[in-house]
């Protein structure tokens, strides 16, 4: 596992705080993924006590859908067909912005 960086901005730190209590307010299941610009810096899901090994840290491919959203600075919501993981799935990927409205990950 990749080591997280030691400082992370406030607000990716706050996303990652809020996390647990974000899932609630979904009835059905629900995963966050938070990342800063350059890998996976926090994880939440009630189906899951602890984040699947390698998660936490993973390093962001230049093709993911996250960079994408990180470099438009604008959020992508797409279906996934059950042929891919199971099960149909909606992803929504939101970029976490500064106090410049950069976005500085998702």
């Amino acid at each position: 596992m990749s080591k997280l960086p030691n400082t992370l901005h406030p607000n990716i730190k706050h996303y990652i705080s809020i996390a647990p209590l974000l899932e609630k307010l979904f009835s059905e299941d629900v995963v966050l993924t938070i990342s800063d610009k350059e890998q996976v810096v926090g994880f939440s899901s009630h189906l899951l006590k602890n984040p699947p090994e390698g998660v936490i840290g993973r390093r962001l491919e230049p093709n993911d859908p996250i960079v994408q959203v990180i470099k438009m600075n604008r959020e992508n919501v797409f279906e996934v067909p059950a042929s891919k993981f199971g099960s149909d799935m909606r992803i929504a990927i939101i970029p976490i912005r500064d106090e410049q409205n950069q976005a500085i990950g998702a």
